[in-house]
């Protein structure tokens, strides 16, 4: 009895957690055109985000490496680099 409660409370825990997190990816207010640092303070600045991904493997740093110049070059106001 009690595991099937402690279950369902997780269960519940958890959808509410990603129901929270869910969003339409566009703060309220804003067009999709718009970046987060627009919406938020009114600033153009460029958002740059860092990936971690370790490897050792020369096809998976070459493929990271294309990927991401590619992304960089089609998305100047959101930079990606790589740790």
């Amino acid at each position: 009895m009690k595991r099937r409660l402690m279950s369902a409370i997780l269960a519940v825990s958890m959808t509410a957690s990603l129901a929270a997190c869910a969003s339409s990816g566009t703060p309220e207010g804003t067009t999709a055109g718009e970046t987060a640092t627009t919406a938020a303070g009114g600033s153009s600045d460029v958002v740059e985000i860092k990936i971690w991904s370790p490897t050792d493997e020369v096809g998976v740093e070459n493929w990271w490496t294309e990927k991401m110049a590619q992304w960089n070059s089609e998305h100047p106001e959101i930079q990606v680099s790589r740790e």
